[in-house]
């Protein structure tokens, strides 16, 4: 009797390392697509979900939203971001309330439940862009990791002159 205890035990140790954040778990039902599968697809808003993950590459808050530039890389079994595999691209999602650009800055691994929303125009850099858009409806943001670093933004270069002493 003791090992089918221990053995239980066991068994719901391991099933709950290898799961998603209880937030971002969905029903069994729901078919989630896959970052890959967008490509060049016409999107149109849907309620089609996605789970997606990555670094964040940039956070802009407005009036009523705010905005999150994601790295994309793919996701392990308990959906954190792989940032040892290779980026297949950028993403956008857009939360609906006021998101702490401190808390949620560069470099910062999240994954995002959300539905499939249009696609925007947008720039990496100077480079055109064509980004997916999810609209989140959870959001975990991974803190038990430093984050990543990332390089410095032209913008802060540009904001004031650099300054010369002689003596």
């Amino acid at each position: 009797m003791p090992k089918i205890i221990v053995a239980t035990f066991i068994s719901l140790f391991l099933l709950g390392c290898n799961s998603l954040p209880e937030k971002l778990q969905i029903a069994e039902k729901v078919e989630l697509l896959p970052f890959d599968e967008v490509g060049d697809m016409d999107l149109e808003p849907t309620n089609v979900q996605a789970l997606w993950g990555g670094v964040i590459a940039n956070t802009a808050n407005f009036t009523d939203r705010t905005q999150i530039e994601i790295i994309y890389f793919p996701l392990n079994d308990q959906g954190r971001p792989q940032i040892n595999q290779e980026s297949l691209g950028r993403f956008r999602i857009y939360v609906g309330d006021f998101i702490d650009p401190f808390v949620y800055r560069p470099g910062r691994m999240v994954t995002v439940l959300g539905t499939l929303g249009l696609r925007e125009k947008g720039y990496v850099g100077h480079y055109p862009y064509d980004y997916t858009v999810l609209h989140s409806l959870e959001l975990h943001l991974w803190t038990d990791k430093q984050p990543l670093p990332m390089p410095p933004q032209i913008e802060q270069y540009l904001q004031s002159p650099p300054t010369f002493s002689y003596q």
